[in-house]
């Protein structure tokens, strides 16, 4: 049976540990631009390396759980089914 990591090891290769500010921008659905501003401010911590900022898997989980919030009943209404309409 495979393991979890891909190298063979069980342990995580270096693409499952850390994500390109690409990868988090679409994780976050947000401008890859916004995901630069997250890692700018300190938000999202991550090294550099060449030109590419990588950012670990784990702090940019921690962080979407973090910002994730209750979805509200009201959000979940259909269209046409507000208050005050029959």
């Amino acid at each position: 049976m495979p393991d979890a990591g891909g190298n063979g090891t069980g342990e995580p290769t270096l693409a499952e540990t850390f994500l390109t500010v690409r990868q988090i921008a679409c994780l976050f659905h947000v401008h890859v631009q916004t995901a630069r501003r997250y890692v700018a401010a300190g938000t999202l911590p991550a090294i550099k390396i060449g030109k590419k900022l990588l950012v670990p898997s784990l702090e940019a989980e921690e962080l979407l759980k973090a910002r994730t919030v209750p979805v509200r009943s009201w959000a979940l209404r259909r269209k046409g089914s507000s208050r005050g309409q029959t």
